[in-house]
């Protein structure tokens, strides 16, 4: 065999080549040149590849440390070329069978009259790992940076582009391709791209002065090539080198002209909002819901009040507000629940300056506002109409009503009285005449006795009128089905004398009310369905309902004469009777008054559908008892 070039001489002495090996602080090892049989090795190299320290060299050759069987020789043959080869790089295969990456360097050498291999190797696993992770981080970058809609630039301290990615919109749009070597200051308008230089020259003389710069952030107009601008925010990043030193710039940039518009339209419609809100002719307030703090005041507000709007500012407007001892909620949670429900009204007392107070009526809802410098938040605005004009008057109508109600009940208490008297002496009188009582004072007898039986009727349904106001009982679940069919009860004889049809629907709901009103008023409607019938044929009534929100439409329907249209109304009046019933009796025309006072009580509403001739439907509505499902029955 030719010797190869190159070779190392080592020294034949085994101490000192031993020594020798065990100095070196990486793994190595002598091999044989021919067989590949490890001669000697130190500790690195025993650690590298899984050798045990005191495990025994025989029949260990480097072949087996190598992933390819034809590895070593092709290393042998360039050695024999050579004499030295460096900077190998392959995966070394442990005694576990791990591979470990290395970068290996091989000498030929003389040892002892024979030729050897020297091999060095160095682990490089954490070089590895690193440039993967490199590699990994280089294509999440690309990743991002390619698919971004954001403008992703490198700049050197110049502004000359070095490399530009994403933002394939933005990029469309510039129409500058390409811009890789020109200075960023071509995709700018003239006073934006002065702005960059400008900021440019304030970092580079910051980093001169041994002040770090940071992120900046820049909001600035691009052109394109064809003159149309575009708003953008441009984040500025500096980029150092291994010293620290700045080198150049990252740069981001996006297309923020949708969220300009929209600010823009938010100041106009802010500025205008502050401009309604000064010159509204109403008492305006912003509070701030939690604190409960004035934050703003118009100047209707301030002359109502009597205080400047200096003071007001950021006043509490508990310092206003009169509180009621009777109240079980607090002022402000009564305000906020009222702006909760879009724009309930709350009526408080307020306290003036001067130390008057006044009843108001709070208009309450959520704005959303920026107050000077403050960014936009959340603030009650409260509207305040002064009611107490108003109160007075209804208390004032109030008491009117009460006296007038009290007046007339006991005026038809009072005047029961007389005419039992007059009733009285009218029997009297037609005994004292006995069989000499002529065909006149008998009539005239018969008609004063009428006369003061209608009168004591008409006082009786008077009395009833005047005191459904001073039912203060409660209002319960009433079972309209029961009630209904009480009344039904109580008029049997009559309408199995005239032989009437009543069809009831099932199921009828319960409803919120007073009982006995509730029997009075269906007692009355059935009734007028008997007063008012037709003679040419059967009387037939039904009673129907249909749900309607949270109260229930209850319909009373009968064949009978009908209401002309223009009557529908009047018939509800106190002594409205519009012709005589057609069973003979008179009536007093209370009945439908005292019907729409129940009704109304009891908050809801009354009204008639008839047509002349063919009969006549009363519908009134009554709240739902809470624990009834408001369902229309099955037909």
């Amino acid at each position: 065999m030719a010797l190869p070039r190159n070779v190392l001489v080592l020294p034949d002495d085994t101490h000192a080549l031993n020594a020798t090996i065990a100095a070196v602080p990486v793994p190595c090892t002598l091999n044989d040149w021919t067989t590949g049989a490890i001669l000697t090795l130190n500790r690195h190299m025993r650690t590298l590849v899984g050798l045990a320290p005191d495990a025994p060299l025989d029949d260990v050759t480097t072949n087996r440390f190598y992933v390819s069987p034809t590895r070593r020789a092709e290393l042998v043959t360039t050695l024999q070329e050579t004499g030295l080869v460096q900077d190998v790089e392959f995966d070394a295969v442990r005694l576990d069978g791990t591979h470990v990456p290395c970068l290996a360097s091989y000498q030929a050498a003389r040892w002892r009259g024979q030729i050897v291999i020297l091999a060095c190797l160095t682990d490089i696993s954490a070089r590895k790992a690193a440039e993967r992770a490199l590699r990994e981080s280089e294509k999440k970058y690309r990743a991002i940076t390619e698919n971004t809609s954001d403008v992703v630039w490198q700049l050197d301290l110049d502004l000359t582009i070095r490399e530009v990615a994403g933002g394939h919109q933005v990029l469309a749009w510039l129409d500058r391709a390409p811009l890789i070597g020109q200075r960023a200051q071509v995709a700018f308008t003239p006073d934006g791209a002065a702005h960059l230089e400008q900021a440019m020259r304030r970092r580079i003389d910051q980093e001169r002065r041994g002040v770090p710069t940071t992120t900046t952030r820049h909001e600035i107009e691009a052109v394109n090539r064809h003159g149309e601008r575009l708003w953008v925010e441009l984040m500025v990043y500096p980029h150092r080198d291994e010293t620290d030193a700045l080198v150049g710039l990252f740069g981001v940039m996006r297309d923020i002209s949708e969220r300009r518009r929209a600010n823009e339209a938010l100041r106009h419609s802010e500025t205008l909002f502050r401009h309604l809100f000064d010159a509204n002719p109403v008492v305006k307030l912003l509070v701030d819901p939690a604190t409960g703090r004035i934050v703003k005041a118009n100047p209707c507000a301030a002359r109502f009040y009597g205080a400047s709007l200096d003071a007001m500012r950021n006043e509490p407007l508990a310092r206003f507000v009169v509180t009621d001892p009777t109240d079980t909620t607090p002022f402000l949670d009564a305000l906020r629940d009222a702006a909760a429900h879009d724009g309930a009204v709350v009526e408080q007392t307020h306290r003036l300056e001067t130390g008057a107070t006044r009843r108001v009526a709070a208009h309450v809802s959520y704005a959303d506002v920026a107050i000077e410098t403050v960014e936009s938040r959340r603030l009650l605005n409260i509207s305040l109409f002064d009611i107490t004009d108003r109160t007075q008057q209804a208390e004032n109508l109030r008491r009117h009503n009460i006296a007038v109600r009290d007046f007339s009940a006991a005026v038809s208490h009072d005047l029961q009285e007389p005419l039992r008297m007059v009733s009285s002496y009218l029997g009297l009188v037609r005994r004292h005449l006995g069989e000499t009582i002529t065909p006149d004072i008998q009539e005239f007898i018969e008609y004063a006795t009428d006369g003061t039986a209608r009168m004591r009727s008409m006082l009786h349904d008077l009395l009833a009128y005047a005191r459904l106001d001073t039912d203060a009982r409660p209002l319960q679940s009433v079972a309209l089905s029961a009630t209904v069919q009480t009344v039904l009860d109580m008029m049997r004889l009559r309408l199995d004398e005239i032989g009437a049809l009543v069809t009831v629907a099932p199921d009828l709901p319960a409803v919120r009310g007073t009982p006995d009103q509730i029997v009075s008023l269906i007692q009355n409607l059935i009734g007028n369905a008997l007063r008012y019938r037709a003679h040419d044929r059967r009387l037939e009534i039904t009673v129907d309902w249909a749900p309607q929100d949270a109260m229930v439409e209850v319909r009373i329907h009968d064949n009978g004469i009908g209401i002309a249209p223009q009557d529908h109304d009047r018939v509800f009046g106190v002594f409205q009777r519009l012709s005589l019933a057609t069973d003979g009796e008179p009536g007093t025309g209370m009945g439908l008054a005292i019907c729409r006072r129940i009704v109304h009580r009891h908050g809801g509403q009354i009204g008639i559908a008839s047509t002349p001739g063919a009969g006549t439907t009363f519908r009134f509505t009554l709240p739902l008892a809470p624990s009834e499902p408001c369902l229309r029955p099955a037909p």
